[in-house]
């Protein structure tokens, strides 16, 4: 809780300031006369120095620092110019390089230098290239704050490539908090800046904007291929990794296990071949000697087998006369008889007595034929328990995992050193056992931890692989914090050059061609239209300009008809009217003269005159 609310407070300072200052850019008269190249100085150094705030209150959580310092040059950018941004950015930039000397981590420094000034960088270049200097809209603002951690995330991984697994533990800790409170540090500022301004979010109509149209697809697109990389790379690494995790555990329990086939193979001959030299010396052999021969070298069974492959003597009277050949166990010692000269055999059923277990070991004897020792399972373990006692002492399956060699009893005698706390519960094999079985991967949690467990059998004893999941899944989890990152930038970054690259030759040009077609319409059919970007628009411009060309003529053709009209309805409407003066000659009491000049071609006066008899005149004037 309180790193939650230290976290709320600093993401809080950014917001704070972007509304004061554009509160006192829009109502302070002073302020708002500053220059624009000063104010952005001022701006600029403001936010830099909330950006050494954010990393000198950096809040300390499971071993790591976490801020929100690449949200005060991103709102500097965005929010209120280029230049601001990129001054604030290099201002928490430059002291987060100097800051380790005053107590600032060492390991992240370059990454955290270099990505303070991207973000100052990144703020301007979204305002100018995207937004065309004006404020951008909420969502901007937060994905703008989310992209730029992501990166800063990315440069701590390729700022230290030659130790991933403290970077990705670095990344693991402040990604959550860095990335969550500094996208939404930015999506406020934004957020509280638009509605200060008025801003509206919805048109007043229902169209939208090509523009709008294409970010929204375009945007859906890129989630959706996001989406889709992202679980199906979690999918197939997770997969990797089970399989993977198994092969590790596979490899270790092999080793172990022929370590204990070897030492208690190399036990049993040890003591056979010491049995074989002093029979070698009986002439006359009796059930007294070989039981004596049993307790002094502590196996549980001896046997002489001639050169046919039969019992002949043995410290176990039912095994006298049997054939060696006759079952599959025995039958594997007959290689004595044909050039070997040792063999030994795991712990197994006894094929002269199903009801016995025993190991055997079997020595070649100069006169021909063998002599053969078993231990029996309490006598086996006892002799090789110093052995297998120290197999897993300093064993790690990977790095934190580690080996137990269980007896029978589910004992633990032998683990890790240091693992003294280490248990097994009850009836755990068993129940691994039935559901699994052996040499099958299976999920258990061992003293509290998430691991993946493997178990094999060798001479009585099980032997466990135990390897956390957390390390299992290590490279798993690093693949996928690396592939979502670099998926996040990639994806940004292609969504901004696109919807740069569709704005400038679609939409400024499709504007241009609005303006030169705003002023035809307004009457003015001298404006050529000239956008030549591509083969497309230089066709558009030229089928634009035939067809106001043509409408020219058109006019033109018009203008001559209606004039020559206009020039018969003249003609006719003077013809109508008297035109011959003086109109009475004889008559000189009076005299009367008459014109009519129209505006135009043709006016809407008429005037006549005529006598009424010997003495009276007529005349009349009309409009």
């Amino acid at each position: 809780m309180t790193t939650l609310f230290k976290m709320i407070t600093t993401a809080a300072l950014p917001v704070l300031v972007s509304v004061i200052l554009y509160y006192l850019d829009r109502n302070n008269e002073k302020f708002k006369n500053i220059p624009y190249k000063h104010k952005q100085v001022v701006i600029g150094v403001i936010f830099g120095i909330i950006a050494v705030l954010g990393t000198e209150f950096g809040v300390n959580t499971s071993g790591a620092t976490v801020n929100v310092r690449d949200a005060a040059p991103l709102c500097a950018g965005l929010i209120f110019g280029g230049p601001a941004g990129i001054i604030a950015g290099l201002i928490g930039g430059i002291e987060r390089w100097f800051a380790v000397y005053w107590g600032a981590g060492m390991y992240t420094r370059l990454a955290c230098t270099v990505s303070t000034i991207l973000a100052g960088v990144f703020g301007a270049c979204i305002r100018k290239y995207v937004f065309d200097n004006k404020k951008p809209v909420v969502y901007y603002g937060l994905l703008a704050g989310l992209v730029m951690e992501i990166l800063h995330m990315l440069m701590i991984f390729l700022t230290n490539m030659n130790d991933i697994a403290t970077a990705f533990n670095v990344v693991k800790i402040c990604s959550p908090w860095m990335v969550t409170f500094t996208a939404l540090s930015v999506m406020f500022a934004v957020l509280f800046i638009s509605l200060m301004g008025k801003q509206k979010t919805n048109t007043s109509h229902d169209l939208k904007h090509i523009s709008q149209t294409f970010q929204r697809w375009l945007a859906l697109v890129v989630v959706a291929a996001f989406l889709l990389t992202t679980v199906f790379s979690y999918v197939l690494q997770s997969n990797l990794s089970k399989s993977n995790a198994k092969s590790l555990l596979t490899i270790y329990l092999e080793d172990v296990k022929n370590e204990i086939r070897d030492a208690s193979d190399e036990n049993l001959l040890e003591i056979t071949r010491s049995l074989a030299k002093e029979l070698e010396g009986y002439e006359n052999i009796e059930d007294a000697d070989f039981i004596a021969l049993c307790n002094k070298y502590n196996v549980s069974e001896l046997n002489v087998v001639n050169e046919e492959g039969i019992i002949t003597h043995s410290s176990y009277g039912k095994a006298v006369g049997f054939d060696m050949s006759s079952g599959e166990q025995s039958a594997a010692f007959l290689v004595l008889l044909e050039g070997e000269t040792e063999f030994a055999q795991e712990y197994s059923t006894a094929a002269m007595d199903r009801t016995l277990s025993r190991k055997y070991a079997g020595v070649a004897m100069e006169d021909g034929g063998f002599v053969q020792a078993g231990y029996g399972a309490t006598t086996f373990q006892r002799n090789i328990a110093s052995v297998v006692k120290g197999l897993t002492k300093n064993r790690h399956v990977g790095e934190t995992g580690h080996l137990l060699i269980v007896d029978s009893k589910q004992n633990i005698v032998s683990n890790i050193e240091g693992k003294t706390t280490l248990t097994i519960e009850n009836e755990w094999l068993q129940v691994a056992s039935k559901k699994v079985g052996e040499n099958n991967a299976f999920e258990f949690n061992v003293n509290g931890v998430d691991c993946y467990c493997m178990f094999t059998t060798m001479e009585g004893y099980f032997i466990i692989g135990i390897l956390p999941q957390s390390e299992a899944f290590f490279l798993r989890d690093v693949s996928v914090y690396l592939t979502v990152f670099m998926e996040v930038v990639i994806f940004a970054v292609m969504f901004i050059f696109v919807y740069i690259l569709i704005k400038r030759l679609i939409v400024d040009n499709i504007m241009k061609i609005n303006a030169s077609l705003d002023e035809i319409t307004d009457g003015n059919l001298d404006v050529t239209v000239d956008v030549r970007t591509n083969e497309e628009f230089a066709s558009l411009s030229d089928d634009i300009n035939l067809t106001v060309g043509t409408l020219k003529r058109y006019i033109d053709e018009a203008a001559a008809r209606i004039d020559q009209e206009l020039e018969y309805a003249k003609t006719i409407q003077l013809s109508a009217m008297p035109s011959v003066f003086p109109p009475y000659p004889e008559r000189k009491e009076f005299d009367i003269y008459a014109l009519m000049r129209a505006a135009k071609e043709v006016g809407g006066d008429f005037y006549d005159f005529y006598m009424l008899g010997e003495d009276k005149f007529a005349f009349m004037i009309s409009d």
